[in-house]
């Protein structure tokens, strides 16, 4: 986020495309409002001004706005090569940032694109002095990442690594983004597996609790799943019911 003459600007960057993205996006501008005076921005805060960048393969889907029972959130979606501009790629591959060069190197449209194109910065990376090392070695990381999302050949990726020497444990936030990630997948994993579970005995979420429930960490599924297997009912319910309103579980189908 930033903020600047009044607006905060608000900007997420995806890889693979989410259908609830929309909603994710409405959320956090709740979030953002009800937390906007922690940020201490030194003003007036006028607007809010939100964008998702795609920058996975394929077509970017995560379209806006969102709507939900009257409810309309307007933000921007759109896929990073659509922004392609001569200018402005010279301008980031010629900048001394090297993140710059990784940006570069994702909004290049897929008609032009070679794969040279990374092996050229993994070795601009390998040259580069005067800048902390833990900051290149993240851009080494994200060069790789940006190379999977390019679709780059594996014989090139083993050559760009190579060159890199790169591993994501070399950087700290990267590791942190990498098991967050890996974190949030286990999750999808083990809640779609425990509905499954609950669905052979005719036990459905309601929306609320499902939607509750998607904010478990893997731990508290983990306890879910034992309830479950327990067919402690009266727990499960009492773990899977938002404090408000009350709903319960049912059998054979959704209350309301």
């Amino acid at each position: 986020m930033l903020f600047s003459d009044g607006t905060i600007y608000h900007v997420e960057f995806q890889a693979k495309n989410l259908s609830k993205m929309p909603a994710r996006m409405h959320e956090y501008a709740h979030l953002i409002d009800k937390y906007k005076k922690h940020y201490r921005v030194g003003g007036e805060i006028k607007s809010l001004n939100q964008k998702v960048v795609y920058v996975g393969p394929g077509a970017n889907t995560m379209d806006s706005p969102y709507h939900r029972w009257g409810t309309t959130h307007e933000f921007e979606s759109f896929g990073i090569t659509s922004k392609f501009d001569h200018e402005l790629h010279r301008r980031l591959m010629s900048s001394g940032e090297p993140h710059d060069w990784i940006i570069a190197l994702l909004l290049v449209q897929e008609k032009d694109f070679q794969e040279g194109f990374v092996a050229k910065i993994a070795g601009r990376l390998n040259a580069v002095r005067g800048i902390d090392e833990e900051h290149v070695a993240s851009a080494r990381i994200l060069l790789l990442i940006a190379g999977i999302l390019r679709n780059v050949s594996q014989g090139t990726m083993n050559e760009v690594e190579s060159m890199l020497r790169a591993n994501i444990g070399d950087s700290s936030l990267l590791s942190q983004f990498y098991d967050a990630g890996a974190n949030e997948q286990a999750v999808d994993v083990l809640l779609d597996s425990i509905e499954r579970g609950l669905g052979e005995l005719n036990i459905f979420f309601t929306t609320p609790q499902r939607n509750y429930i998607a904010t478990f960490d893997v731990d508290a599924l983990s306890y879910l799943n034992l309830l479950a297997i327990r067919r402690d009912y009266d727990a499960l319910q009492n773990l899977v019911t938002p404090p408000t309103p009350k709903l319960g579980l049912t059998r054979n189908g959704l209350d309301g």
